[in-house]
């Protein structure tokens, strides 16, 4: 749990002679919980009543712009007090979306200075297994031009569910994508191996990041063996398909994720003497694969701010 301390000040002699509003930047999906702690007023003796709301980050409520999103905490507090806690929240949005919390004089002209700290108690979500929308697996003909594409969803919905609507991936957050695949066995007798390029599309369809490279179950040894056509071709793609990418604000700038979605898309690359082998049972995780018996692996999300 991170702990977040915003001092706010509102009435006689502040830049806010009513109201003040502090901003949460939180991954989504993170536990929330505000409280309001070591609230004075200036003069001493003074009493001010006060209207604290705490708004739910929305698609909209970005930085400090845009529309609030909805109330979902409100009391009557009168100051000076030592605390005031709120219950635990979520939101489906975080970074760069806001958690915003107003404190509000209920007179016009408050009786004296009003300040304190607004705290945030923030429990950030662990990392999300990541599936491929559609079948389980998939398939790749021996064509070189061949492209095929899934949407990235949770692959456990719980606490990610919009209503209505399939579970969706929100705000920034860093992705670890992983693959495995083999070759069709009633094309080839003898165990074969493929070379293909994995990447990872932003919601508006363009690469973000992307690996050519061997399938998650073929040993290092046998990446090392496999000769190229040419002294040194097969040299950039001597690896198992295994990287990053840390969504930036920019990524989904003006996207509605609950309609656009991070996607995966595999192609074959022309390297290898097996480069026109069909491929079967492409993934993202090893599932029931008996290839990974001894070890298995997934692709995930993991929500952050950066």
């Amino acid at each position: 749990m991170t702990t977040v301390l915003k001092p706010f000040e509102l009435g006689p002699g502040t830049p806010f002679p009513r109201s003040r509003m502090r901003t949460l930047y939180a991954p989504a999906r993170s536990i929330v919980r505000v409280s309001l702690r070591d609230v004075s007023v200036e003069p001493s003796g003074s009493r001010v009543p006060l209207l604290v709301q705490v708004m739910l980050a929305t698609g909209d409520s970005r930085g400090v712009t845009g529309p609030d999103g909805p109330v979902v905490r409100e009391e009557d507090v009168t100051a000076p007090f030592d605390k005031v806690s709120f219950d635990l929240f979520r939101s489906d949005f975080g970074c760069p979306s806001t958690t915003r919390v107003r404190v509000r004089a209920r007179d016009s002209q408050p009786a004296g200075k009003v300040s304190g700290s607004i705290r945030f108690d923030v429990t950030p979500p662990g990392p999300v297994k990541l599936k491929m929308a559609g079948s389980d697996t998939l398939s790749l003909d021996g064509d070189e031009d061949s492209v095929e594409t899934r949407d990235l969803l949770p692959a456990d919905p719980t606490g990610v569910q919009v209503s209505g609507l399939e579970p969706v991936i929100f705000g920034t957050g860093r992705f670890r994508i992983r693959a495995k695949w083999h070759a069709d066995p009633f094309v080839v007798i003898i165990p074969a191996f493929r070379v293909l390029k994995v990447s990872l599309r932003r919601p508006n369809g363009t690469i973000a990041a992307e690996e050519s490279g061997f399938s998650q179950h073929v040993s290092v040894d046998d990446i090392n063996s496999i000769p190229g056509l040419e002294p040194g071709e097969m040299e950039p793609f001597r690896r198992r398909v295994d990287f990053s990418y840390t969504v930036r604000p920019e990524d989904i700038q003006d996207v509605d994720q609950n309609f656009s979605f991070w996607k995966v898309s595999v192609r074959g690359v022309p390297v290898g003497l097996e480069q026109a082998l069909p491929v079967i049972n492409f993934d993202i995780d090893s599932g029931l694969d008996p290839a990974f018996l001894f070890g298995g692996f997934s692709s995930t999300f993991e929500a952050g701010c950066s």
